[in-house]
């Protein structure tokens, strides 16, 4: 039986909850975001029109950003898995934030990937965990 009560998952629902949704296409080596919600642009201190069409690495990595972590999450979810990752990442004004993501891959129908969905929540900087990072 399918849960009813899943409808009411919506984009304002995850905007007010903090949920950052972000979802890039596979272009070449290369991944280009081509959409996102308010709360993945709040987090990030850019405006969803200025991620859209840019490559994540132009945008909120940094040198902290711990890329080998990503890079597994991102090889799981090629395999059709969940990988999930948690790192530092820098703000349009150049200030830091950590965050906890998983992502998921979308697949055409010969089952190459051909877009990542990555879901994050900010890592509070009042979290204990922080101290890692």
């Amino acid at each position: 039986m399918a849960n009813s009560d899943l409808s009411i998952i919506n984009e304002d629902l995850l905007n007010s909850s903090g949920v950052s949704v972000m979802v890039a296409k596979c272009v070449g080596k290369d991944l280009v975001i081509t959409t996102c919600n308010e709360a993945n642009a709040k987090m990030t201190g850019y405006t969803v029109e200025d991620l859209i069409g840019c490559r994540p690495k132009d945008t909120t990595l940094s040198n902290a950003t711990d890329i080998s972590s990503i890079q597994k999450a991102l090889d799981t979810a090629a395999r059709g898995e969940p990988g999930i990752f948690s790192s530092r990442f820098k703000r349009k004004d150049g200030t830091p934030f950590a965050a906890r993501c998983m992502v998921t891959g979308r697949f055409d129908v010969a089952g190459k990937i051909t877009h990542y969905v990555f879901v994050a929540t900010e890592i509070n900087p009042g979290n204990p965990c922080l101290r890692w990072f």
